[in-house]
């Protein structure tokens, strides 16, 4: 399965520490939220929000980053750059970040949520502790594609250690909701307990009875949650816990993000490789002298030896199921557990 961080602010370590670090825990691709924001201030004091960074990873790396933009609610050309986000590359949506009770108030996010829906962008919408405030639109909109960001939860220095979770109950509400979904992270902070964060966990579990998992994506946000908890914890603490099956493991820590945001990664995740005979003694010797781990993920099979299960297989051989590649993008496969597209 292909493993997608839900977020991560790219801009605090730049483009390759983040890889390196997506690459140490076993991460196949993440999704940016250029944090602290860059742009321009326009007349009316709105503010015009830039993406180079982002643009920059995902031009480099484009089946390992995609990004959401930010547009302000005052911003005159508002609507137009709603329904042109997508087609920018690598943008999946949108993010609104904690708007004032104020601007929420009546219909102050009509138009944009209207536009939203429009051109069924996808949306995450921070709004911690303050989720009655999105009902209105919802009862509105009932086609609003809204992603629940950071579960809805109050953040460091505005939560309780009394009661950490009371927020879930808020949250667990909108599951009603078939086009609400909820972006899990930041939870684990408000853990009483060591890793993996049973309490956290035992959260999660009812989030996920509530909504499927299905409308529930892991997010690390790891580049602000550093002092609390790590980006390996945070993954871990999912990945292999108890509490969760197979495909359930497989939503939350990537199919959720991939198809709520319809990321088309332009890349194969690898299953199995099977290595002709011919060039298995090669093969080996790359592999063992690339200075990598081989990806845990990847099945090695020596043709002739055993059957492929099912699932995105490679091989040096024509094989029924299988894509025929050379023997390098099989060694590329085995050591990142995924291949570049092949046509």
């Amino acid at each position: 399965m292909a493993i997608i961080d839900g977020q991560v602010h790219l801009n605090h370590l730049g483009i390759e520490a983040c890889l390196g670090a997506m690459d140490a825990v076993g991460i196949d691709g993440a999704i940016i939220d250029q944090y602290p924001p860059t742009g321009t201030r326009l007349e009316n004091g709105a503010y015009r929000y830039a993406y180079a960074m982002s643009e920059q990873a995902v031009l480099r790396f484009p089946a390992r980053f995609s990004y959401v933009a930010r547009i302000d609610n005052r911003d005159p050309d508002r609507d137009r750059l709603i329904a042109e986000a997508r087609s920018h590359r690598g943008c999946l949506g949108l993010r609104v970040d904690q708007p004032s009770r104020a601007e929420m108030a009546g219909d102050g996010y009509g138009a944009f949520f209207r536009a939203v829906m429009e051109h069924n962008v996808p949306t995450w919408v921070v709004l911690p502790g303050r989720l009655g405030e999105l009902h209105p639109y919802l009862d509105a909109l009932p086609e609003l594609p809204v992603i629940i960001d950071h579960a809805g939860l109050l953040e460091r220095g505005e939560n309780s250690r009394d009661h950490p979770f009371r927020g879930i109950d808020a949250l667990i509400e909108l599951a009603r909701r078939p086009k609400v979904a909820v972006k899990w992270g930041h939870v684990t902070e408000w853990s009483a307990k060591p890793f993996p964060y049973q309490d956290a966990l035992d959260q999660l579990r009812r989030v996920v009875d509530a909504f499927g998992a299905s409308r529930v994506m892991w997010e690390s946000d790891w580049t602000q949650t550093l002092g609390n908890q790590t980006l390996a914890e945070m993954f871990f603490s999912i990945k292999l816990s108890d509490r969760f099956n197979v495909e359930e493991k497989a939503y939350l820590l990537g199919r959720t993000a991939l198809e709520v945001m319809r990321w088309d990664r332009p890349e194969h995740e690898v299953d199995t490789v099977v290595v002709g005979a011919d060039v298995w003694e090669e093969f080996l010797h790359k592999t063992k002298n690339s200075g990598r781990l081989p990806h845990a993920r990847v099945e090695v099979i020596k043709a002739g030896e055993s059957t492929p299960a099912a699932g995105r297989t490679f091989s040096t051989l024509r094989l029924p199921n299988a894509t025929t590649v050379a023997i390098d993008k099989l060694v590329e496969a085995v050591l990142f557990g995924r291949i570049a597209r092949v046509d």
